[in-house]
């Protein structure tokens, strides 16, 4: 009987995220996560928290997982992101955040602008959205953009209110090259 249980509340659940959209893993992270230091200057915000916890279950479809870490004592491998709150309107204009994929180390998140874009109940689907992207730019190790998806070159308002009921997809071409992005990371750290 408890088997019986256990197959049905499988199917039910591959079957609800199927109706939602929700990819399910690629495969299965079996390597220690890619360690993910957040450096905040002021107070975080519950969004940037809960944005931590959706950019995670959306790298799972990538067979990725996160370790995130706090504050300014970050591994040598590891991915920094210092959060902007007062960002100057000549940073960046109009981006949400920007990555150095070549550094292959850092990101830069505009958390006020994100705020300004999404609103309120929006800003943590659009923090992960963002937080996704341009961790891609670094696992990638590009700054091109897809067509379609994740890595998109730019979020329109229409994307922002669908984000918040299924998360944008990872294109094929992005799952192949965050893959080799984190062969070369792989070899780098062995040497």
């Amino acid at each position: 009987m408890k088997i019986w249980a256990i197959a049905a509340m499988a199917i039910t659940a591959a079957g609800t995220a199927s109706a939602r959209n929700v990819q399910l893993p690629m495969q299965v992270p079996t390597e220690p996560g890619i360690p993910v230091c957040v450096e905040t200057t002021g107070s975080s915000s519950a969004a940037l928290f809960l944005a931590e916890g959706l950019t995670s279950k959306m790298f799972v479809a990538a067979g990725v997982t996160i370790d995130w870490r706090r504050g300014h004592n970050c591994p040598a491998d590891g991915i920094r992101i210092s959060v902007s709150e007062d960002t100057p309107d000549a940073d960046h204009p109009h981006a949400y955040a920007y990555a150095l994929p070549y550094e292959g180390a850092h990101i830069v998140l505009f958390q006020d602008r994100i705020q300004a874009a999404a609103g309120q109940r929006a800003q943590p689907f659009l923090l992960a959205h963002v937080l996704v992207h341009e961790l891609t730019h670094i696992l990638e190790g590009t700054c091109r953009h897809s067509d379609t998806g994740i890595l998109k070159a730019v979020f329109t308002q229409a994307d922002i209110a669908q984000m918040e009921l299924h998360p944008l997809p990872f294109a094929e071409e992005d799952l192949e090259l965050i893959h080799f992005g984190l062969e070369i990371r792989r070899n780098r750290a062995a040497q």
